[in-house]
């Protein structure tokens, strides 16, 4: 697959993603957008193999060319449109900005960040549905699913020394 056709692909995508979300926007963008570019990956794979038995195409640079279209958009995701709404640094400049006639303490940048911005029934509901808590009556409590996150979770900080 030549690079000018991958980019084109890598914009359908991107485009086709942006109107959909326009559209029918889900409450979860990460498995939305990843649903989705599973979809485009598959689709990809079969447009660039399609004659793989009549003309003997290049099934390994397909692939290759595949994986590349799949990860680049997985990098692009994950960095960016996924952790926009999660970042306190997003946060803290459109806070400031929001501000920017009035000098902010830092008390009231927590306190602010914590009371009124902070999604804490959007991260509920999503813990919910991928099965990480469950809920009885009124309260919460940690499935096993999400012990298993923690464990995980807790291993990767540790590994590469980020908490």
């Amino acid at each position: 697959m030549k690079l000018y056709n991958l980019i084109i692909f890598i914009l359908i995508f991107h485009f086709t993603l942006i109107i959909k979300r326009s559209i029918f926007p889900n409450n979860i963008f990460f498995y939305e957008s990843i649903i989705l570019l599973l979809f485009f990956s598959i689709l990809l794979f079969i447009i660039t193999n399609f004659g793989f038995l009549i003309t003997k195409l290049n099934f390994a640079n397909n692939l290759k060319s595949v994986l590349l279209f799949f990860f680049i958009n997985y990098s692009f995701l994950i960095t960016l449109p996924t952790l926009s709404n999660r970042s306190i640094s997003v946060f803290l400049l459109n806070y400031i900005e929001e501000n920017e006639k009035n000098l902010l303490q830092e008390s009231k940048l927590i306190n602010d960040y914590i009371h009124k911005t902070m999604p804490i029934k959007q991260r509920i509901n999503e813990q919910l549905i991928i099965k990480n808590i469950s809920k009885e009556g009124t309260k919460y409590k940690i499935t096993e699913r999400g012990r298993l996150t923690i464990k995980l979770m807790r291993f990767l900080e540790n590994l590469y020394s980020v908490n």
